[in-house]
């Protein structure tokens, strides 16, 4: 299985222009973690909501 990874950031408007960040096998918190954890501490610091 393969989980996608969606930006959904609100634009000045405040719409959601959603991107697709990245493609990552497998569907659980470890698979993301260990993207996310690859991206370093400058990409994560700007995390606000992660589900």
């Amino acid at each position: 299985m393969v989980t996608g990874i969606v930006d959904h950031t609100l634009d000045k408007d405040g719409k959601v222009h959603a991107k697709l960040l990245d493609l990552v096998s497998g569907r659980s918190g470890k698979a993301y973690a260990s993207w996310l954890k690859e991206r370093g501490p400058a990409f994560a610091s700007g995390i606000r909501t992660a589900t």
